[in-house]
């Protein structure tokens, strides 16, 4: 009884606690942020701030941050002091979000408590972590942390990064479904010993099932657990002990409509984001039996796993497709590409729908820099085709303002 008490006080706590936080965003953002200070009407910014009533706030969408990028940084931010980190680019060219380090600080802090109380995760255990880096880098180790790139995936590199975990007794791993299977495969082909240090992976990104989740838990022998989240506001819910996702209610305030969700990040001021529309589908879940009193929910729809076949015996996460046409952009600017989807219609060639300004390059010349991009990462099988198509409005193909970078039309069942 008393137990049941306790967990109601507290629960209250969290509540008042998070609901002051919704109110201290809102507060500066009106204040401080340009894009907030013109979309929110004074009249509805007062009713807020007394009743704490967030429909008198307006829906932020991707669209509306990518059109008013410059307006939605607070006033007198340095962007020098700032950590950087980008989008997938599912609605084109992806989009940098930054934050400040006592941000990321505060909020990797509650990551690291969850991952100790609920997976005996401790903060100075070595762990891998794939991650985009530079395009000629695939492996950096700093203090505890082995970051390995998650862009160059053949063979080469993951016998590096087995090697690495190996000598290292890596603890954890923090990567995307679509990577971890990558990796999975090169150990069933060649035949690799287990990584008898391995305690806990952690996996994002990509939608999970509990029946995939299973077959990477019995393969690596430790426990594999889920973590929701978007880049822009980072982790959203984490995966307790009891298997059941927890809304990180410290840092993020949710709204579940239908078919959209929304979400607003408590602890980003220098780029707030406030009922920024996401086009997942959650629905509030049961209590959990552990000793958190954060809500659970639970994922209906949410991104899936897509691989890139190369022929028939290999497949690859898709990263590396952007990544590439991402420097093709940088480096060809004049070529003036605004959006792009790649679609996989069978195990030897892709299509990459274009949209570009530039009348004078072709299809052709696009699809040959392209290939130069792709190769440098990973040797394309001799026959396999890249094949370009302009395309002039990419509106049809949007849902929610987003394209989807990839889509494979390959059964998984491949």
């Amino acid at each position: 009884m008393w137990k049941t008490r306790e967990s109601e006080v507290i629960l209250m706590m969290k509540r008042y606690i998070s609901d002051q936080k919704l109110k201290n965003i809102v507060d500066y953002a009106y204040n401080n942020v340009p894009y907030y200070k013109d979309v929110i009407k004074p009249d509805n910014y007062k009713k807020f701030m007394e009743n704490g009533n967030i429909n008198y706030l307006p829906i932020m969408t991707r669209s509306d941050v990518s059109h008013n990028y410059e307006k939605m940084f607070s006033d007198g931010v340095v962007h020098s002091n700032l950590v950087w980190e980008s989008t997938s680019g599912t609605s084109g060219i992806p989009l940098k979000i930054g934050k400040s380090n006592f941000e990321r600080s505060k909020m990797a802090l509650r990551l690291i408590k969850w991952r100790r109380n609920n997976f005996g995760i401790g903060l100075a255990d070595n762990y891998a972590y794939f991650i985009t880096i530079d395009m000629d880098i695939k492996f950096i180790h700093s203090n505890n942390v082995f970051y390995f790139s998650e862009i160059h995936l053949d063979d080469k590199s993951l016998e590096l990064y087995y090697q690495t975990m190996i000598e290292n007794n890596i603890t954890w791993i923090y990567c995307t479904p679509s990577v971890i299977n990558v990796f999975k495969d090169f150990m069933v082909r060649n035949k690799l010993q287990p990584i008898l240090s391995l305690m806990y992976i952690e996996l994002t990104g990509e939608y999970l099932s509990l029946a995939e989740k299973k077959v990477l838990s019995d393969f690596f022998n430790c426990r594999v657990a889920v973590q929701y989240g978007i880049t822009e506001v980072w982790s959203v819910a984490q995966e307790c002990k009891c298997g059941k996702l927890h809304l990180m209610e410290e840092d993020i305030f949710l709204e579940i409509g239908k078919g959209v969700i929304y979400v607003t990040s408590l602890e980003s001021f220098l780029m707030p984001f406030i009922r920024y529309e996401v086009d997942d589908e959650l629905i509030f879940g049961e209590a959990c039996s552990c000793c958190s009193a954060y809500r659970t929910i639970e994922i209906l729809k949410s991104r899936t796993q897509e691989y890139l076949y190369l022929g028939k015996d290999i497949r690859l996460s898709p990263i590396l497709l952007r990544i590439s046409i991402n420097d093709l952009v940088s480096k060809n600017q004049a070529i003036g590409i605004s959006q792009y989807q790649f679609i996989q219609y069978d195990i030897n060639s892709i299509y990459c729908y274009v949209s570009y300004s530039n009348e004078s390059w072709t299809d052709k010349e696009i699809s040959a820099l392209l290939y130069h991009e792709i190769n440098r990462l990973y040797e394309l099988p001799t026959n396999f085709q890249i094949n370009i198509e302009k395309v002039l409005d990419f509106r049809e193909r949007m849902s929610h303002g987003k394209i989807g970078y990839f889509l494979s039309k390959i059964g998984r069942d491949i």
